[in-house]
């Protein structure tokens, strides 16, 4: 009886120790979030071609899995919905995003760059969309959190279509991103 005992206690305390190692980040993660992308600057090719103040912000949702390669590196692919102001368009990006945690004894914070394009659609505009920033995720069970993000948003839109002019036009859009989801 003594001896079940023994090796019960034994393999809780290394279930314990293996449990107290391992990072609170999950191997393979899934990250949905939403938020507004508050517009800084916005330029386009074709100089009487103006945004208003609420054209500039944008309405956002993103869907990226990310592998843990290490306790410091996550990697993964993403995809987007977004709508600037009060368009009638959209931007569909499909992004490489990855995650580096700096600070080893604080695990929860991150710095994340999304690269990627996105795509044409009848409802969308191509372009390239670029990301970079700060993130914290709070693990409230082992494959459960929430995340928190701000960031820079550089979106480069082509063959935009303005009947006023009656041509295309390109734009660069700079947006300053704030965001909150969930990860499993």
């Amino acid at each position: 009886m003594n001896t079940k005992y023994l090796i019960t206690a034994f393999l809780l305390l290394l279930a314990t120790i293996a449990a107290a190692q391992r990072p609170n980040i999950p191997k393979i993660a899934v990250y949905v979030s939403v938020g507004d992308a508050l517009g800084l600057t916005e330029k386009h090719t074709v100089p009487n071609v103006a945004s208003s103040k609420q054209d500039m912000q944008s309405q956002v949702l993103h869907i990226k899995g990310l592998y843990q390669l290490n306790t410091a590196f996550a990697f993964g692919l993403g995809a987007g919905y977004e709508v600037p102001g009060s368009s009638s368009y959209a931007i569909l990006p499909i992004y490489a995003s990855a995650h580096y945690h700096p600070i080893q004894k604080h695990k929860n914070f991150f710095l994340y760059s999304d690269l990627g394009y996105g795509i044409k659609l009848n409802i969308s505009y191509p372009g390239l969309h670029y990301e970079i920033g700060v993130g914290y995720q709070l693990m409230v069970l082992r494959h459960f959190g929430f995340v928190f993000n701000a960031g820079y948003n550089l979106k480069q839109l082509r063959n935009q279509y303005d009947d006023y002019i009656d041509r295309n036009y390109n734009t660069s859009r700079h947006s300053l991103t704030l965001s909150a989801g969930i990860l499993f």
